[in-house]
C-alpha cells in the first residue's frame, strides 16, 4: 500500500500546533516528536531557570503548582488551566544558575529545601502557609537541625509520609552524624511550623527516598554498581534496615510505588540506564524471611543515551520527568510490559544531558498534571488515558517474498523507529488508537500505512515493499513437455517485467544438458552467471532471443519443438539461461524436459481433479489484472473473495454453484491501491488463501 506523507520541518509544526477551547473542554493538535496523548493547556516562564514541582489544592477546591527556581519558590494558580497565575513568590537562596530546589506540602504547608546557601539567612528547611490562598502564601519562616550553622544546611531533596513526618536526605542532613553527611533525618511535623528531629539513618549518602507503609526505599547514589536500602521505619525514631539490594549498572537516584504495592519504579540519573520496575510483594506480605526476594521484571527508557529522572505513579500510569524528552506516561497495567502511551516533549532543543523537564506533579483532582522545565518554566497538561497495544510481523520484498532486513518501521505519532532483525521480523508496544507507520528502506519504495490499533495483545501484520528497479518474472520455473515423435508443437513461455520502474534488458538463450550438471539449491538468488558446456538444443527452437521490457509489460517467446529424427521414449534435458539486469536474478535457469511419446491425458474427457486446490496467480506481482486458477473435486457452493492487508473484503470474484473441475477467473485491481492482498477459496469444508501483490 502507498499512501502519501509530507513531513513538514519541526519549527513549522510548532507553528501550527493549534488548541482549540470550548467551554472547559480542549481540541488538540498532536504533532510527531511534541506531543502525543498530552495536550497543552499553558505554560508560565518568568524566571531563567527551575528545578523540582509539587502539587496543593486549597480548601475552595483551587489547584496550585509550586515550582522551584533560580530565585525561589513560586505558587502558582492553575485552576483556570489556561491562564495560570503566579500568586506568591517566596525567595530563597538564589543563583544565575540552577538552583536544585525541592518541595513537598503537609496540611496547609510548603516544605522547600536547597543545596544553595546564599542568602545564609534563608537556608535550611524554608516553611511557606498556604492558608491564605487563593490571594496569597506567606513565608513562615526556616528550621536548622542539629549538627548545622545557616552557613552549610543543606539538603538534597525532601520527603513527607502518610504519617506527618518529614525527611531530609543529601547535603549536610546527618552532618556530624555516622559516616555519612547526607544520609537521611527525620523530623516530626505534630507542630507543623516547628519540625522536630527525632532520629537519624546516617550509614550511606541518600539521594532520594520514597515510603509506603513504614516501609522505607533510601537510593544511594553514591554506591555502585546499583543499591537501595530497604528501612523500616515503624518506630519513626529508630529505622532498621531490612536489608540492601544491589543490582548491576545502576547509579540509583529515585523511586515510586505503584498503589497496590506490588512493585517499585526506580530510575538511575545516568545516560543510557533504564528505567527499571521490581517485583516487591513480598515486602508487605507479613512474612520477614522473604524480604530479600525482589526481582526485576520490565526495564524502560524513552530512547537510548538520554536520562530517566523522577517516576511518579498515578492509578496504572506511569508519569516520568525525562530530561531532554519531556513527560513520559508510560502504561503499567502489565507492569512486565511497561508501554509509552503519551509524551509532551518540553525541551525541542538539540542539547542532551541535564535540559528538559525536571519534575512533574499527577495528582491533582482533575486529572490535570504539571511539568516543570529546566529551561522554560511551568507546563499545565492534560493526558488522554490510552492504554497499550501493539503489532508484529515481517516485511518481506515485494517481489521475491523474502524477508528483509534492516527496513526501519516508524511510528510516526508515537515517535518512534525501530529496525527489522536478520529474518525481517519487527515487534513494538505503543498506546492504542490511529497511528502512521512508514516503511522504509534503501532501494525501494517508502510505504505509508494507517492503523487503527486496538488495546491488548499484539496484532500480526506484515508489510512488503517493493523496488523501483527492473525485475523479472516468467510464466513458468520449469518445462515439461510431452510431444510425439517426428511431429512439431508451439508453445508460449512469457517474460515479464514484474519490477515497479526501470527497464529490463534480457538476453535467452538453450543449451543442452550434456556434461551432467547439477542445479545448486537457489541458483536465481546468487548473483553467480553459470556457464555451460554444450550445444544449442537442437529439437527446441526460439522465436526470438531477447529484448527491453517496460514496467509491467510481457514479452511472449513462441518455443518450437521439433521431435523429428528423436528416439521415441526417450526423455532429452536441457536448460533455458536468461540474463537480464534484475539485481537479484541477474542470471535465471529454467530447466526444459521433453518427453518424446503421446501424452496420457489426450482424452475428449474432461478430467475431473481429486482434490480441491487453489492456484497461484499468474502473473504476480500484476497490474491492472491477473488471473486466478483452481480445481473442485465435486460439484459444490463456491466463493473465491479478496481482501486487503487489515483483512477487510474488498471483492467477491465467485459467489455461486459450480461443477467439478478446473475454473479460472480474472482479478481486475484497476480500482486499488499498489499493495498486498489475500485471495481465498471456499468450496464446502475446503478452505484455502493466498497472497497476491498489485502494483502501479
Amino acid at each position: 500500500m502507498h499512501f502519501i506523507f509530507n513531513p513538514c520541518s519541526y519549527a513549522a509544526l510548532l507553528v501550527f500546533f493549534i488548541s482549540y477551547s470550548f467551554g472547559s473542554s480542549t481540541i488538540a493538535q498532536y504533532i510527531p516528536g511534541v506531543n502525543n496523548n498530552v495536550t497543552l493547556l499553558s505554560n508560565l516562564n518568568q524566571y531563567s531557570r527551575y528545578s523540582n514541582i509539587w502539587g496543593y489544592v486549597d480548601a475552595q477546591g483551587n489547584e496550585y503548582a509550586i515550582i522551584g527556581h533560580n530565585l525561589g519558590t513560586s505558587v502558582v494558580n492553575i485552576t483556570d488551566t489556561h491562564n495560570p497565575v503566579e500568586v506568591a513568590m517566596i525567595p530563597g537562596p538564589a543563583s544565575n544558575q540552577t538552583v536544585w530546589r525541592e518541595i513537598k506540602t503537609y496540611s496547609h504547608y510548603a516544605y522547600v529545601v536547597t543545596e544553595h546557601t546564599n542568602n545564609s539567612q534563608l537556608t535550611g528547611i524554608q516553611i511557606i502557609d498556604l492558608s491564605g490562598l487563593p490571594n496569597t502564601a506567606t513565608y513562615v519562616g526556616r528550621i536548622l537541625w542539629p549538627g548545622v550553622t545557616a552557613s552549610n544546611a543543606r539538603a538534597h531533596t525532601i520527603y513527607i509520609d502518610e504519617e506527618g513526618y518529614l525527611y531530609i536526605h543529601g547535603g549536610t542532613a546527618t552532618n556530624g552524624v555516622g559516616d555519612a553527611n547526607g544520609g537521611i533525618r527525620i523530623f516530626s511535623l505534630a507542630n507543623p511550623v516547628s519540625p522536630q528531629s527525632i532520629a537519624t539513618y546516617a550509614t550511606k549518602y541518600v539521594h532520594d527516598i520514597h515510603i509506603r507503609d513504614s516501609i522505607l526505599f533510601a537510593h544511594n547514589i553514591f554506591d555502585f554498581p546499583g543499591t537501595i536500602d530497604i528501612i523500616n521505619i515503624k518506630d519513626r525514631s529508630n529505622p532498621q534496615l531490612i536489608f540492601t539490594h544491589v543490582y548491576p549498572n545502576g547509579f540509583s537516584h529515585s523511586s515510586w510505588l505503584t498503589d497496590d504495592k506490588n512493585y517499585l519504579v526506580s530510575t538511575d540519573e545516568e545516560a543510557g540506564l533504564t528505567v527499571k520496575v521490581w517485583d516487591v510483594r513480598v515486602l508487605f506480605d507479613g512474612n520477614p524471611n522473604n524480604n530479600e526476594d525482589i526481582f526485576l521484571v520490565s526495564e524502560y527508557l524513552s530512547r537510548p543515551n538520554t536520562i530517566a529522572h523522577e517516576p511518579r505513579i498515578r492509578g496504572n500510569y506511569l508519569y516520568l520527568s525525562h530530561y531532554v524528552e519531556g513527560l513520559r506516561v508510560v502504561d503499567l497495567h502489565n507492569p512486565a510490559d511497561p508501554v509509552e502511551v503519551g509524551y509532551y516533549d518540553t525541551y525541542p532543543g538539540s542539547g542532551g544531558a541535564f535540559n528538559g523537564a525536571w519534575g512533574v506533579h499527577p495528582y491533582f483532582p482533575s486529572g490535570n498534571v504539571v511539568i516543570s522545565d529546566i529551561n522554560s518554566g511551568l507546563y499545565v497538561v492534560r493526558f488522554d488515558s490510552l492504554l497499550a497495544g501493539g503489532i508484529q510481523g515481517t516485511v518481506t520484498d515485494q517481489f521475491t517474498q523474502q524477508p528483509l532486513s534492516g527496513v526501519q518501521v516508524r511510528f510516526v505519532e508515537a515517535n518512534k523507529t525501530i529496525t527489522t532483525s536478520a529474518n525481517g521480523t519487527f515487534n513494538f508496544r505503543t498506546n492504542e488508537g490511529q497511528h502512521s507507520i512508514i516503511i522504509s528502506r534503501s532501494g525501494y519504495y517508502t510505504d505509508t500505512v494507517q492503523l487503527q490499533l486496538p488495546a491488548g495483545p499484539n496484532i500480526p501484520m506484515d508489510f512488503s515493499l517493493g523496488s523501483p528497479l527492473a525485475r523479472i518474472g516468467v510464466s513458468e520455473e520449469e518445462l515439461n513437455f510431452v510431444v510425439p515423435v517426428n511431429s512439431t508443437a508451439d508453445y508460449e513461455f512469457l517474460v515479464t517485467n514484474i519490477g515497479t520502474g526501470g527497464t529490463l534488458n534480457f538476453n535467452i538463450s538453450d543449451v543442452e544438458d550434456t556434461t551432467g550438471y547439477t542445479l545448486p539449491a537457489d541458483p536465481t538468488n546468487s548473483g553467480t552467471v553459470y556457464l555451460f558446456q554444450g550445444d544449442d538444443l537442437q529439437w527446441l527452437e526460439l522465436s526470438h532471443s531477447g529484448g527491453s521490457l517496460t514496467s509491467g509489460q510481457s514479452d511472449t517467446i513462441t518455443l518450437t519443438i521439433n521431435t523429428n529424427g528423436l528416439t521415441n521414449n526417450t526423455t532429452y534435458n536441457g536448460f533455458l539461461i536468461i540474463l537480464s539486469n534484475d539485481p537479484l536474478k541477474g542470471t535465471l535457469i529454467v530447466p526444459v524436459n521433453l518427453t518424446i511419446g503421446i501424452p496420457t491425458d489426450i482424452d475428449d474427457t474432461p478430467v475431473i481433479p481429486l482434490v480441491n486446490d487453489l492456484k497461484q496467480n499468474y502473473p504476480n506481482p500484476f497490474n491492472p489484472s491477473t488471473t486466478i486458477n483452481f480445481s473442485i473435486a465435486k460439484n459444490e457452493k463456491v466463493t473465491l473473495k479478496v481482501y486487503n492487508i487489515l483483512g477487510n473484503e474488498i471483492a467477491t470474484l465467485i459467489q455461486q454453484n459450480l461443477m467439478a473441475g478446473n475454473h479460472s477467473v480474472v482479478f481486475d485491481g484497476s480500482n486499488f491501491a499498489s499493495g498486498v492482498y489475500f485471495y481465498t477459496l471456499k468450496a464446502g469444508n475446503f478452505t484455502q488463501t493466498k497472497k497476491l501483490t498489485l502494483i502501479k
